[in-house]
């Protein structure tokens, strides 16, 4: 995989990350104080853009380390014994089949924006229900925001971990395929 596109995949998941910050601070602390002609300025977009690649870096990561502890090791063992068997196939892919390697670069790709975006639409359904009670008046108005808010990102959120999920598998049983290929072609 290219440096281009894990950059642009760390801005997919950075901006999600970059919503449910803005929102969780515009719920402590308002958003009248916000300068809005400057907001949406070319000067603001360069640190913006910086700011959302890292946020997109740290998300990736803690998204990784919650998803390996919980559904990982479920999935993985449904085609190896140990992680170390996972990445033995792997390495032999990568060095024998560049079309291969590049299949699964661009499976992993889909699958940490999936994984982001499952991370990412949770804390936006909390961040977004918190700025709906603290920020927005008229009780009616709420109720209707927190159905559609809940509704919309939660279809977000469980439709990315359920595309995680199945990428993940996939991503494991053609692991597995893919390298007793090679190796019968070795043979």
């Amino acid at each position: 995989m290219g440096t281009t596109e894990l950059f642009v995949e760390l801005i997919v998941i950075g901006i999600g990350a970059v919503i449910w910050i803005v929102l969780g601070t515009f719920s402590i602390f308002g958003y009248t104080w916000i300068p809005n002609d400057e907001l949406f300025s070319v000067s603001t977009l360069i640190p913006f853009l910086s700011l959302v690649y890292i946020v997109g870096i740290v998300t990736d990561r803690i998204a990784d380390v919650l998803f390996e502890a919980i559904w990982v090791p479920k999935l993985q063992k449904k085609y190896y014994s140990s992680s170390a068997l996972a990445r033995d196939d792997r390495r032999l892919i990568y060095s024998s089949n560049e079309f291969l390697a590049n299949l699964i670069e661009y499976g992993r790709s889909r699958l940490r924006i999936c994984r982001g975006w499952a991370f990412n639409g949770v804390l936006i359904m909390i961040a977004a229900n918190f700025f709906i009670a603290t920020q927005v008046s008229g009780r009616d108005l709420q109720n209707k925001l927190f159905i559609w808010v809940n509704l919309l990102v939660g279809f977000v959120a469980y439709f990315s971990w359920y595309s995680w999920y199945r990428l993940q598998d996939t991503q494991y049983r053609r692991l597995k395929d893919d390298a007793a290929f090679i190796r019968e072609q070795e043979k």
